[in-house]
């Protein structure tokens, strides 16, 4: 048995295939914009690229909770903001009442002003919420993971009226022992108290820590 070979011929053939897997590789780097697509181009460079990767959509969502948590500051600096208008409110009403031009009558009025600011305060510092947490009641204390290993943690303060030291309606000062129908009951400590009258037309008295 004669075997005949065509070296030009196999070589040609080979050739060909090299320059189509070459042609094959060069439109799907060029189809995905990518040099590496398959483990094969580049094994060691693959592994480097996923876990550059991998960072890079770290830090996507790290800038994502940035901006949520630059969104609830926002948020809390708003209703500041409007507690702060209503204070400088309620100082002139305060200067304004001061002015011995007023009747009782005028003063009482501008109580009742007073004491609805104040309540409009405490409203503010009991619902402003962001993403259902609220935010001004004293409560919030969290943490934005804003990079690798990077955590910024938050603290808000209670921003309603008796933690900002308003006391809406009158300011009491007790020395010695208070009577009620009658009888005389446990004695206070000296110090400032509000009285407030709620809804029932009784009064509550509490010192400067909220305690009845």
């Amino acid at each position: 048995m004669r075997i005949n070979h065509n070296i030009a011929a196999l070589n040609t053939f080979r050739q060909l295939n090299s320059a189509a897997r070459g042609s094959a590789t060069s439109m799907e780097r060029l189809s995905s914009g990518k040099r590496i697509n398959n483990a094969s181009d580049d094994a060691a460079g693959l592994a480097i690229s996923e876990k550059m990767r991998g960072q890079i959509r770290g830090l996507e969502m790290a800038q994502k909770n940035s901006q949520d948590g630059v969104s609830l500051l926002q948020t809390a600096e708003g209703a500041l903001n409007e507690t702060h208008s209503i204070l400088q409110r309620m100082r002139e009403f305060t200067v304004q009442a001061a002015n011995d031009t007023n009747t009782a009558s005028d003063r009482e009025k501008l109580q009742g002003e007073v004491n609805a600011l104040a309540k409009e305060v405490s409203r503010i510092g009991s619902t402003t919420e962001f993403n259902g947490k609220r935010i001004l009641d004293g409560s919030f204390d969290g943490s934005f993971h804003i990079g690798a290993n990077q955590n910024l943690s938050v603290s808000v303060g209670e921003a309603r009226s008796f933690n900002l030291g308003i006391t809406s309606d009158i300011g009491v000062a007790v020395e010695g022992e208070y009577t009620a129908n009658g009888t005389t009951a446990d004695a206070l400590e000296a110090g400032s108290y509000s009285v407030v009258k709620n809804d029932a037309g009784t009064f509550d008295i509490k010192d400067q820590s909220g305690k009845d």
